[in-house]
This record gives structure tokens, C-alpha cells and sequence, in this order.
């Protein structure tokens, strides 16, 4: 069992850790949709990480000051190990926020852009890559669990798939621009061939209305002088009448 001074070391690591990882999400910038126009834009709402991880950190500190007023020295190692323990949850939690914010960014771009034929086009390894992040989901979930365990060794188990993550989810962010604009160039260019099937079809109806309106009028014209023209035979008859 590690002696106090031992323990206060290492909650003095462990404090530093989580802190850091705090500063890295602050720090992050917001590869999201809504903010591809400004590279580089940090503008997150850092509420959903720090409720959690900022009172792991603040629950910390309580057992620290007790264990540092306490006389037993039973008591402060318990207290110094729940100090511990709590900024490696703060850790982890920090490091699950990121983790799950890259998620969203993939889920988005996979909305997004899932449908378009440009897609394995300009990202073929994107199959690969689906797979991977479904992967680390259910990775994820079995660390939670097992979390719950306290065991220390098991909180740097998220950071191998935070990068594996981050690097698909950087991938993708470098191709929306690139997508976005294809599949804006295609839908003009559907909309500009449907524009001129539909002259072509309205251009081939109009030319049959003008027939048929033609032939009608000829039709109607010749039916009339028909009726105007008097036959051989009624002209015969006026002729004996008139004699």
C-alpha cells in the first residue's frame, strides 16, 4: 500500500492530468457544420463537459482537504484515494465529452453527404471508416461499464479511440467544402436539364396544339364552303323553274 506521501504525489499527477485534458477540450476547435466558415472556431458550449468533469475535480479537492486534516493516517489514505480516484474520473469524462462531440460530427457529415454519389468518390475509405466508428462506439460503452469498477488502469483505455476518432472525423471536416460544393454543382445541373426537358415537352405540346388547332380551322373552313357551294343538281332545278 502506498504511503501518504506517495498518494499526495500522485493525486498531484492525476489532478494535473484531468486539468489538462479540461484546458485540451477548451481548447479544441469546433469542426462542426456550423461553424465550417470560420476555421478554426472554437465556439462550443463547454456546460455539458464541465457539470461532470469540473465536480470530479471539485469533489477531489474536498477529500484532500480532509485527508490533510485528518490525524489517522488509515483515514487520510482512504480520503487521498478518493481524491485520486475522482480526477481520473474527471479524466475520463473529459476525454468522453471530446469523444462524443466527434461522434456528432461524424454523424452529421454522415447525414449529410451519406446519399451523395460523390461520396466514395472523394472518401473511399468512408465504408472502412463507418465501421470503425461503430466499432468505437461499442467500445466505448463496454469501458463505461467496467468504469464503474474504479479501476484506475482502465480510464487511458479511451484515448487510443479518441485519436483514431479524431483523425476520421478531421477527414471528413477537410472534405465537406469539397462534397458540399460537387453536390451543389450537380443539383444545378439536374435542375438545368429537368428545366429544359420540361421547355422541350412544353415546346412538342405546343407545336401539337398548333397542328391540331390548324387542322381544325381547315377542317371547318372546308366544311364551309361546302355548304356555301350549291350542287349540279340543285342548279339544274333552278334552271327548270326558272324556264
Amino acid at each position: 500500500m502506498a504511503n501518504v506521501d506517495e498518494l499526495r504525489e500522485e493525486l498531484g499527477d492525476v489532478f494535473r492530468k484531468a486539468e489538462n485534458a479540461i484546458k485540451e477540450y477548451e481548447l479544441t476547435p469546433d469542426l462542426s457544420s456550423s461553424d465550417q466558415d470560420e476555421p478554426g472556431a472554437t465556439h462550443k458550449d463547454p456546460s455539458g463537459l464541465f457539470i461532470p468533469a469540473v465536480n470530479q475535480l471539485r469533489y477531489a479537492g474536498f477529500h484532500y482537504i480532509k485527508a490533510d486534516a485528518l490525524k489517522d493516517p488509515a483515514e487520510k489514505t482512504a480520503n487521498l484515494e478518493k481524491a485520486i480516484n475522482h480526477c481520473h474520473r474527471a479524466y475520463f469524462d473529459t476525454k468522453e465529452a471530446m469523444l462524443l462531440e466527434q461522434l456528432g460530427i461524424f454523424e452529421e457529415f454522415r447525414a449529410a453527404f451519406a446519399g451523395s454519389p460523390n461520396l466514395i468518390k472523394n472518401y473511399p475509405d468512408y465504408t472502412e471508416d463507418y465501421a470503425q466508428v461503430n466499432k468505437i462506439k461499442k467500445q466505448i460503452i463496454e469501458i463505461r461499464r467496467e468504469i464503474y469498477a474504479d479501476r484506475h488502469d482502465l480510464f487511458d483505455r479511451i484515448d487510443p479511440h479518441l485519436e483514431k476518432l479524431q483523425t476520421i472525423v478531421n477527414k471528413t471536416s477537410a472534405l465537406r467544402p469539397t462534397l458540399a460544393a460537387q453536390d451543389t454543382k450537380d443539383s444545378r445541373k439536374y435542375l438545368i436539364a429537368l428545366a429544359t426537358l420540361l421547355i422541350m415537352i412544353l415546346g412538342i405540346l405546343a407545336h401539337t396544339a398548333t397542328s391540331i388547332t390548324k387542322k381544325w380551322i381547315e377542317t371547318c373552313a372546308s366544311a364551309g364552303k361546302l355548304i356555301e357551294q350549291p350542287s349540279e343538281n340543285q342548279n339544274k332545278g333552278e334552271e327548270l323553274f326558272t324556264d
